[in-house]
Parts: C-alpha cells; structure tokens; sequence
C-alpha cells in the first residue's frame, strides 16, 4: 500500500498538484475487462487519500472555509471519516474545494455509497464553478465493492470494473443463456472472505433469463454444499448481466468418472 509522504505541501496549489501527480503515479490500477481496459484507484488507495492527517492539512491551507465555524469543520470531518471518504478522495485529486465538498456532503447529503453524481443529484454543490471537476473524474474512485450474496448491482456505463477476463483465451464455456469466463478480481475489491480467485464469471445476455436466475440465486444465497460452486455475487452492466461464482477445480464429467461415483 503506497502511503502518501509527509511533509505535505503548504501552498494550496501546489498541494493539489502533488496529490494529483501522486496518484497517477502510484495508485492508479488497471483491469482488462474482456476487451475494455479499465483504469481506477482501488479501495485501499482512497483510504490513504482521505488518512486523518490529509483531511486536517487540507483543512489548514484551503482558504473557502475559512469561515466555517469549528463546529461545521468538525461535522465535515466526521462526515468524510463515515462513508464520505471517496467524496474527500475525488475531491483532492479533481482539485474542488472542500466548501464545494461540504455542500456535497452536509447541504446535498450525498455519501460514497450514491456515487455517481450529476448536477441534478446535488442542487446546491452544482452552483460551485469546480463541481464540474468533480463529476468529470469521479468515474476513477467508482470502482463496484462486490459483497457476498449480493445480486442487485446495477452499474453506470461509466464505472470502470475492476475484474480482469479474456474474452478469447479465458473463455471456460458456453451455454445458449450466456458464457462463463476465468476471472479474478482486484483484492480491494471484494469481500469474498474464505474465497480464493481465480473466479469463474458468467455472462449472460438474455434479460428475463438473467431476472430468473437472479431471483432464484438471491433465495439459494444463504446455502452451501460442498459439491456445488456457490455463486458468491452478480452485477448488471451495459445490458449484460454477470454473475461471479467460485471457479471449481472440475467439471461434473470429471468428477462422476473418479473411481465409486457411478
């Protein structure tokens, strides 16, 4: 985990320079999702960016809230400690002022778990000259946190997803509903704790298939058994549905040809 390295620049500008340069340079990941490479700062790295001592410098140096009473700089910081700390992080690295932050957050009440925003999301942030910043580099921090048992994902087009597949050289498998590929998936981007990748992804295309198979996944979620692949989460996105399952050392062929299966 790359820290962000202190002494942090006194002037606001340059500050912000150096936290947009930093993160280019060692935070930034990547993923080959089939044939789109996606870019995006995982998890881990916008909890660096929204650290204790970065909120508090930035607090320091920013003149646009100067004004503010301690009490509302408090409630700020306590805002970005629980479930703000992306808007903070998207903020830095966009170069958007924490009043504009504040509006976002304390007037607009948005938190990380909206993200995505637009204008029509945040009334009063809209009206700041720099929120325009915000909403054109938000799509780097919106990187999709896929938790166990959760089936009801739907993703933006413009949210970059952090699962590597080849549509060509991982390809496990085709069906007439969709198509299941080797993947796996940024580590600080799930929480499939006990579940090793590489995972297996299915693709499918057809819409009430998908809703099907989705609504009996979400029914069978709570159960296990050891000679089946749990399916551990599924997302939608750009009109494919996808579902991640633990990826099964082999196949049911192989396994009824072993010696007292038949």
């Amino acid at each position: 985990m790359s820290t962000i390295p202190r002494p942090l620049p006194s002037d606001l500008k340059v500050f912000r320079r150096f936290i947009r340069e930093y993160v280019d340079d060692h935070m930034l990941a990547t993923s080959q999702f089939g044939h789109k490479k996606m870019t995006f700062v995982p998890n881990g790295f916008c909890d660096e960016l929204s650290r204790g001592y970065v909120v508090d410098h930035i607090f320091s140096i920013d003149g646009s809230i100067q004004n503010f009473s301690t009490n509302t700089q408090q409630n700020l910081k306590q805002s970005i400690r629980n479930g703000c700390g992306k808007i903070f992080a998207i903020a830095l690295y966009s170069g958007v002022s924490m009043l504009t932050v504040n509006r976002i957050v304390s007037v607009d009440q948005k938190s990380d778990n909206l993200l995505p925003l637009n204008r029509d999301d945040c009334p009063r942030a809209a009206v700041s000259n720099d929120f325009m910043s915000f909403v054109q580099h938000q799509h780097l921090f919106s990187a999709p946190f896929f938790r166990l048992d959760v089936f009801d994902h739907s993703l933006q087009s413009t949210v970059p997803i952090p699962i590597d597949f080849s549509e060509d050289k991982g390809r496990l498998g085709r069906g007439r509903e969709g198509s299941i590929f080797s993947a796996t998936i940024h580590s600080d981007q799930h929480s499939f704790d006990g579940f090793q990748g590489p995972f297996a992804l299915k693709r499918i295309k057809d819409g009430n298939s998908a809703i099907r198979e989705l609504n009996t996944l979400s029914k069978l979620a709570p159960t296990q058994h050891p000679h089946i692949a749990k399916i551990l989460a599924g997302f939608g996105y750009q009109n494919d549905t996808y579902l991640i399952a633990e990826l099964a050392n082999e196949d049911l062929r192989t396994f009824m040809s072993q010696p007292g299966m038949r």
